[in-house]
């Protein structure tokens, strides 16, 4: 396939790059098709606590990803949402050469209510930084394909491995604040929920046109990294929510940092992606604004 030659030919990317990146589309893309034809109607909810919930089809696709990567990669770590004991640490995969991070279904509750912004993301890490991220939206039909990612060494891009295209995605351009749609998530705790709306009450002097809560954090930031949003926060997410998504929005061009405006990282806790160091700014003043 064209985008897998593109990987394979490139003289920048490191030899696991290159082994293992080709083997995330297939999977994030046969997971994404798995989870599709799993969605015939509301599957069991099984309860995680709280209001969060998992389905089969969480666990089927997270079985796939892993086995594909065991089959090829035995020693590598896995950092699963579904598998990974609620105890895990992240100085146990930061110190790790090759370390997956992978999201089988982000948006569990928009996915079993029939809705299309659902995805699945997988993330490698070495020593703790993104080294690639691969993202699928299955439900959504895009003209240049529904596979997202991005590398340190090559431009983010989306693809179709049916027709073999590549395509370079791009944030968007800078304009007025009253033109810019953000997006956000409100979470499952009633805390999140408040926390959120107290950060769109100080960004509420902006007078952006309207802010966005679709139920998956990697949706929202493929968005932004197409330049279909101009920015997106969330303040309470997990590493499997982030780690191929934010790092597809910087080299989409985009600024990724935590919400203080500092280093981001998939182990941080929140994340501010804007489209534009000036969008970007004016965010961080307001979101710190106590």
């Amino acid at each position: 396939m064209y985008y897998q030659r593109i990987i394979e030919d490139s003289k920048s990317l490191s030899p696991a790059i290159i082994s293992r990146l080709p083997m995330a589309l297939q999977l994030a893309g046969h997971a994404g098709h798995l989870i599709k034809k799993m969605r015939r109607a509301p599957l069991l909810e099984i309860s995680k606590g709280g209001t969060d919930f998992s389905t089969a089809a969480d666990t089927a696709a997270e079985e796939l990803i892993i086995g594909g990567i065991r089959t090829r990669f035995p020693e590598d770590a896995i950092l699963a949402e579904e598998s990974t004991k609620a105890s895990w640490i992240a100085s146990e995969y930061q110190g790790k050469k090759n370390a997956w991070v992978i999201d089988p279904v982000d948006g569990t509750t928009v996915y079993n209510r029939g809705l299309e912004n659902y995805a699945v993301s997988i993330g490698h890490m070495s020593l703790g930084e993104p080294q690639f991220g691969v993202v699928s939206l299955p439900a959504i039909s895009f003209d240049d394909g529904n596979l997202f990612f991005g590398t340190h060494w090559l431009p983010a891009a989306q693809c179709d491995p049916v027709r073999g295209t590549f395509v370079e995605i791009s944030v968007s351009l800078p304009r007025p604040y009253h033109q810019c749609v953000f997006g956000t998530s409100f979470g499952y705790s009633p805390e999140n929920k408040s926390r959120t709306l107290m950060y769109l009450a100080r960004l509420n002097c902006m007078n952006f046109r309207t802010c966005l809560a679709r139920g998956s954090v990697v949706e929202g930031l493929i968005r932004v990294a197409m330049g279909e949003l101009d920015a997106y926060f969330e303040p309470a997410i997990k590493p499997w929510d982030i780690a191929a998504a934010g790092l597809i929005v910087h080299r989409a061009g985009g600024i990724v940092t935590r919400m203080d405006g500092s280093p981001w990282s998939p182990f941080y806790p929140d994340i501010l992606a804007a489209s534009n160091p000036a969008l970007h700014q004016a965010m961080v003043e307001l979101l710190n604004n106590k």
